[in-house]
């Protein structure tokens, strides 16, 4: 069931301003974790502010269980925010920190004791209620970040890059604890980020957005597997992205071939008429590196350009006759180097198609 709606959301910081969000539209059921993911400045936080009601749409409607709350203003909401900054007091205790808004909404001493006392063993801040800001971690200030938004009992959860200031190793788990608090509270969750990693290991479904529009909306696993647009494609990770000339491609019975002076023979499926197809691309790991010319299509010659060890994979940079590629290799395959002649090949399905 759907729990937030956005319909049709326009928005903008003054009145002869461009606008950020171009007609949004998106739908969140109760209970799920969505995140917005996307570069800097195409909307996502505004879309966060219009949801919380700190933004007030051009044109459209908030929906919160069915109800539009797009008039109704911030405090009024029952909205949980955590922001990137944590935006803790610095004057206060964590437990005063958690406890602040509930004071605000004059419950018993006994009663917000309580509810303090459970969000803080929840996010597993045990012992440490008596701690200032500046004595905690990271970690720890972004998890009483997280217990004050909760304390409240909020409809919705809204999360505005509450990574970005933790460390690559702590991340990993806290991303895990967040999702295993959310789900166990059955909070429905808006998580803005701009780290695709967040996004996968976080969210149920996963709103890619680019220059105020949604371009796809979708479950991880669609979205790495079948990306519809070539911007959505190279976001989740398709580095390599080809537009097609029309002028090479030959329509065959059931594919579509493409050479070019018998150093690039590309063969793509014919899911989409050729009509439709503006570009196509293939993951760096989808690729495989050969050094002699394989016996039959397809194969893109190109010579080595750049070589970096990057762990259980080695990243290169093969320059060819359609441009930069890269491909990650297996590192135990060591007879590969800078300056090399070596072919490309990879197999037909795993070649990724956009519309125009």
């Amino acid at each position: 069931m759907t729990y937030l709606k956005l319909e049709n959301i326009w928005a903008k910081y003054g009145k002869h301003e461009p606008f950020v969000l171009k007609g949004i539209d998106l739908e969140v059921k109760k209970g799920e974790i969505l995140a917005l993911l996307g570069p800097s400045g195409c909307g996502k936080s505004t879309t966060l502010k219009v949801i919380a009601g700190f933004v007030t749409p051009v044109k459209g409607r908030v929906l919160i269980d069915g109800k539009d709350v797009t008039p109704i203003p911030p405090n009024k909401r029952n909205i949980g925010i955590v922001f990137q900054s944590y935006a803790l007091f610095p004057h206060m205790t964590v437990f005063q920190n958690i406890a602040y808004g509930l004071v605000l909404r004059r419950l018993p001493s006994a009663q917000i004791k309580k509810k303090v006392r459970e969000v803080i063993e929840l996010v597993g801040l045990t012992g440490l209620e008596n701690k200032y800001p500046r004595e905690l971690s990271g970690g720890q200030q972004q998890r009483v970040a997280l217990a004050r938004a909760l304390a409240i009992e909020p409809k919705i959860m809204l999360l505005d890059e509450p990574m970005s200031n933790i460390d690559p190793i702590l991340r990993s788990r806290l991303r895990s604890d967040l999702k295993s608090i959310l789900k166990r509270l059955n909070i429905t969750a808006v998580y803005v980020t701009h780290d695709r990693d967040d996004a996968f290991e976080i969210a149920d479904r996963i709103a890619i957005m680019n220059d105020g529009v949604i371009e796809q909306v979708d479950i991880p696993e669609e979205l790495f597997n079948k990306p519809k647009t070539k911007f959505v494609a190279e976001f989740v990770g398709v580095e390599n992205t080809f537009k097609i000339d029309y002028a090479q491609v030959e329509e065959l019975e059931k594919y579509l071939s493409l050479v070019i002076n018998d150093e690039v023979y590309i063969v793509l499926p014919k899911y989409l008429p050729k009509s439709k197809i503006a570009y196509f691309g293939i993951r760096p790991e989808k690729l495989i590196i050969v050094k002699e010319k394989p016996s039959k299509p397809p194969y893109i010659k190109g010579k080595i350009l750049v070589k970096a060890f990057k762990g259980v994979l080695s990243r290169y940079v093969i320059e060819t006759p359609l441009g930069s590629i890269v491909v990650h290799s297996p590192s135990r395959i060591r007879n590969i180097n800078i300056g090399d002649t070596v072919y490309l090949t990879y197999n037909i399905e795993d070649i990724l198609l956009f519309s125009k």
